[in-house]
């Protein structure tokens, strides 16, 4: 094993053994446990007292589990690729809906340019109540109107007033402030309205995640919390975010909020989300036969979850299954070409590939991490026909990727092709590094004459999942970015991947009928680069079954079930409830698994009803929510909520950077002792508030 391994020797053993029975050898068991003393253990001395935990079945899933498609292989490699399409559909005034007993109260997130404010206008016409939410630096409640108005009462609408709020899109507890109050008042918005994405925001990389992705993620959990349970219909409209036509200018930081639009129903079943992409006309009538088209968009329940509107025509998008059949693609003899990601499980496989190629220069580019990791794969490549170059560079630190094209030292001319596979570790920060990395890649495409820009995503962003919202919006944002380089003249290609076995083993580890071998992706990578497709979705199983399967049913369709949660057992522990975030997000991962109300801090977990089977999952949320890995062995070492803290808090601490510790650390040395008692009482007035909220 690695030297730098620091499993233990017994694990290590113990997981050879393991391999080597699996790969049918014998092992000579009673040897293994030669040395080894049995003794009895006592039974505990309490009585067995008989408790009823029956499972209620759930009937809001059920229908869906009967109605789950049974998915299969494709057996000819040919049928795994989809493209997206659009289709025309019927204007939504043919399209018939049952009127609404009462005006539709609605919410509506609005940037104060000409054509948003016509549409909150086309709505206030037909006599629907608008709350107006404007972006500022303070919470405020300009108009006090608010008070007067009852939403069950259509005269109550037919004077032009409308509520209006000011809050920071960045700030969550305005969100919350924001829907506490309505909440207050007995008022829920049936509909919201989210205009901020229709800003023209493409350079601004991080205004753009603050419209287009937080602010839909913020006022999710709002309305979660505050909702009161109903259903609620959220609108999001986009200017430019796909290619519709064909050749349309796409503007990939538009599509960013298509990831919470695909993803937010599966984490708040309450919440149906449409996204409406727009091409804005220029001309005044255009203008107004568009907005004319949205008012009767909006008079309707939401029946299509991503439409478009272009050159007066409504259209709806699809995935159209291709054959690409087996074709060779070839390389420029002579020429560089970049792989981002080089060493990740699909960029390794691509490498090998171009490797094979003579007369090419291969520069790689990963973490100096792996590639002191895998010095005999590289090896092993450098053997190969072309003359490949490793770079190491930080590729969770953009300005890292920029001088790392400066130690590339490419002639200009000579670069001639791109692959993009970084393998981003999933985090709420996959987004931004995403949208950053391909700020400096477009910069160096632009700049050469390019054969091909072969980006690698993943299928997150076609077929979404619950909590994967950052995954499924730097897909799309990959996509919209493909788009926009072919429409400047560059031809690139976005690959929606399903998943890939790992290169050791002959089947997937899981057993999962739908990964990719390495040989079968490079089979498909060679027939796609033989095309000319901007976006191509690679997937074993039929796209359409499994996007049926991963939906969850609308709310109208879902009987309203609550969740029942069982009492806190008597144990030997007192409750002691959370104290700070760390432990109230374990607290709820240990509620969902366990079903139990309340849970302490110091509650053993396997005191409480865990076991192996329920840790296993406990270690996957944990590290989708904290980004830390945990092992068993640290679960039993560290079995309750505030143990398993401390352990996340020395994780994150070991992995900050030493200097800026030591800059932060003289920072506060510097402090006069005026400058830290004015800081402190900032600090105490903010955590009382959060405590008030």
């Amino acid at each position: 094993r690695h030297p730098q391994d620091h499993e233990a020797d017994d694990l290590f053993l113990l997981g050879s053994l393991g391999k080597l029975w699996l790969a049918g050898v014998a092992i000579d068991w009673a040897a293994l446990h030669r040395d080894e003393r049995r003794r009895r253990i006592l039974l505990p001395t309490y009585p067995f007292e008989r408790q009823r935990y029956w499972i209620e079945p759930d009937h809001a899933y059920a229908t869906t589990a009967r109605q789950a498609p049974r998915l299969t292989r494709q057996p000819d490699l040919a049928d795994w690729f989809y493209v997206p399409s659009w289709q025309r559909s019927t204007p939504p005034s043919l399209l018939s809906y049952p009127p609404n007993e009462y005006p539709q109260l609605w919410l509506v997130l609005l940037d104060d340019d000409e054509f948003s404010t016509q549409i909150v206008a086309g709505l206030q016409q037909r006599g629907q109540p608008v709350i107006v939410v404007r972006r500022g630096e303070h919470f405020s409640r300009t108009d006090d109107q608010a008070h007067t108005i009852d939403p069950r009462q259509p005269e109550h609408f037919s004077r032009p007033a409308r509520w209006s709020y000011t809050i920071d899109p960045r700030q969550p507890e305005h969100y919350t402030a924001l829907l506490a109050e309505l909440g207050a008042l007995a008022i829920v918005p049936h509909r919201v309205l989210h205009l901020w994405t229709l800003a023209q925001i493409e350079n601004d990389l991080a205004e753009a995640q603050t419209l287009g992705y937080d602010s839909l993620m913020l006022l999710a959990q709002a309305l979660d919390r505050f909702g009161q349970g109903e259903s609620i219909d959220v609108w999001v409209m986009t200017s430019q975010a796909q290619d519709v036509l064909g050749g349309d200018v796409v503007q990939p930081t538009q599509a960013i909020a298509l990831g919470p639009c695909r993803t937010l129903p599966l984490d708040y079943p309450q919440l149906r989300c449409c996204h409406i992409d727009l091409a804005v006309p220029t001309t005044e009538p255009a203008r107004q036969s568009l907005i004319a088209q949205l008012m009767a968009e909006l008079d309707l329940p939401i029946v299509d979850s991503e439409i478009a509107y272009r050159a007066g025509r409504r259209w709806v998008q699809r995935f159209e299954a291709v054959r690409i059949e087996s074709k060779i693609a070839r390389f420029h003899v002579g020429g560089v070409y970049l792989l981002i990601g080089g060493l990740s499980p699909i960029g390794l496989a691509l490498a090998r590939e171009l490797a094979a190629s003579e007369q090419i220069r291969l520069v790689l580019v990963d973490e100096a991490q792996r590639i002191s990791q895998q010095g005999s794969t590289i090896e092993e490549l450098r053997a190969l026909k072309a003359d490949v170059v490793v770079l190491s560079a930080d590729l969770g630190d953009p300005a890292a990727l920029a001088e790392m094209w400066e130690q590339a030292a490419i002639a200009p001319g000579q670069l001639r092709g791109v692959i993009y596979a970084a393998d981003l570790a999933a985090g709420p920060d996959v987004l931004a590094l995403t949208m950053q990395h391909s700020l400096i890649l477009d910069r160096l495409c632009r700049a050469s004459t390019l054969d091909f820009v072969a980006i690698c995503s993943s299928l997150g962003g076609i077929v979404p999942r619950p909590g994967k919202v950052a995954a499924c919006a730097a897909g799309v944002f990959l996509d919209a970015w493909a788009s926009q380089l072919n429409a400047a003249g560059t031809f690139a290609v976005a690959i929606d991947w399903e998943r890939w076995q790992p290169e050791t083993s002959g089947a997937s580890s899981d057993g999962a009928i739908d990964a990719i071998t390495p040989a079968e992706g490079i089979e498909v990578f060679r027939r796609i680069m033989a095309q000319a497709l901007p976006q191509v979705i690679v997937s074993p199983l039929d796209l359409e079954s499994r996007r049926a399967y991963t939906a969850t049913p609308t709310p109208a369709e879902q009987p309203s079930v609550q969740p029942s949660a069982y009492a806190r057992p008597t144990i030997g522990t007192q409750y002691v409830a959370p104290r700070n975030e760390i432990e109230q997000g374990i607290a709820e991962i240990w509620q969902q698994l366990l079903g139990i109300a309340q849970i302490g801090v110091f509650d053993n977990f396997f005191e409480i009803g865990g076991h192996s089977l329920l840790a296993t999952q406990l270690l996957s949320r944990i590290r989708d929510m904290f980004g830390e890995d945990i092992s068993m062995i640290n679960l039993f070492e560290t079995p309750t909520i505030a143990e398993m803290a401390g352990l996340i808090v020395q994780k994150r601490a070991a992995s900050v950077d030493q200097s800026q510790l030591a800059a932060l650390l003289a920072e506060i040395q510097g402090l006069s002792p005026e400058d830290a008692l004015s800081l402190l009482a900032d600090e105490d007035l903010f955590q009382t508030e959060d405590r008030h909220d």
